[in-house]
């Protein structure tokens, strides 16, 4: 999801469950910076990249079940998630 606010855009990554539960979340959004989703690319079999702000290549890695991880771990700057003892995605600069 985008937001399309101008000199603002935000990228909002949900997984949600078969029956529309919210398993994860991820935002990316920096204050007064743009962004564009492009360069979308699937890596088989669990994983793929996309580049949102200037030429940051992302890369988000799916889990079949959920993972632990720390809920206040550094995602870098850029990245919010809401506070969680465990992940079904990982987010991280490629």
């Amino acid at each position: 999801m985008t937001y399309d606010a101008p000199h603002e855009e935000s990228l909002s990554i949900v997984l949600a469950a078969p029956d529309w539960h919210m398993r994860d979340e991820a935002t990316l959004a920096v204050p007064y910076a743009t962004g564009t989703l492009r360069n979308l690319v699937m890596l088989p079999p669990d994983s793929l990249s996309f580049r949102f702000f200037a030429d940051q290549l992302m890369r988000l890695t799916m889990y079949d079940r959920p993972r632990r991880s720390p809920p206040f771990a550094a995602f870098g700057f850029a990245v919010r998630r809401p506070f969680r003892w465990r992940r079904w995605f990982s987010l991280e600069s490629a």
